[in-house]
């Protein structure tokens, strides 16, 4: 039968145990929570970027070199507003429906990205 001693090291021990775990746990969370954001944040880039770029050529065709010169702010803010809306909510749509790391995965499992 152990001593009181040993008992209480085992419980040292154990408790050591634990709170590498719990470390462990909190970092790999966080890890997982940032890799969860960054997807987010690039599904949502997407339309963003299309949407600003598809304003600011239709700003030029419509109003032309000078116009576009002086109006590229309200245009770019225009753009980036809407395209921020629709990438959230298309982001927002994917976490939901399918997952982000899932949605992920298909992608990148497309056999004509490996050509």
């Amino acid at each position: 039968m152990p001593n009181e001693r040993e008992c209480r090291e085992e419980c040292r021990e154990e408790c050591g145990e634990l709170e590498y775990r719990e470390r462990e746990s909190v970092l790999q969370q966080g890890v997982a929570r940032g890799v969860l954001v960054t997807l987010w944040l690039a599904i949502a880039a997407s339309p963003l970027l299309l949407i600003v770029a598809a304003t600011m050529l239709l700003g030029w065709l419509s109003l032309g070199d000078h116009g576009l010169l002086h109006y590229w702010q309200p245009l770019l803010l225009v753009g980036g507003v809407t395209g921020a809306l629709v990438g959230g909510w298309l982001a927002e749509r994917v976490r939901l429906r399918h997952g982000l790391l899932a949605f992920y995965a298909r992608l990148m499992n497309n056999p004509e990205l490996s050509r």
